[in-house]
């Protein structure tokens, strides 16, 4: 019976949404709220550069090491390069752009 309470004040995320926009809208004047969204915009457009850019780089730095594994020589190569090697040294047809 004790957990039913806290159900009962448990709320979603379209709620959640809501009570964050009101107060928003309390505490920065209405004026102010298309500057906010705009930094809050260009915020989270970096925020998914940023992850893209360390995504790509967890990438390169697992075919690099496959490569090694295989005993392809990686220096002065590019990306598409190393990948292709691999991918032959794997018996494998060329990867699909």
């Amino acid at each position: 019976m004790v957990g039913r309470g806290v159900e009962m004040f448990m709320i979603g995320l379209p709620e959640a949404l809501v009570i964050i926009a009101l107060v928003m809208l309390l505490i920065f004047a209405p004026s102010k709220l298309p500057q906010l969204a705009r930094a809050i915009g260009q915020s989270i457009k970096e925020i998914k550069k940023a992850t893209r850019e360390i995504e790509e780089e967890i990438t390169d730095e697992k075919i690099l090491k496959i490569a090694r594994e295989l005993g392809i020589e990686i220096e002065g190569k590019s990306r598409e390069e190393i990948v292709r090697e691999v991918m032959e040294k794997l018996g494998k047809s060329k990867p699909k752009k």
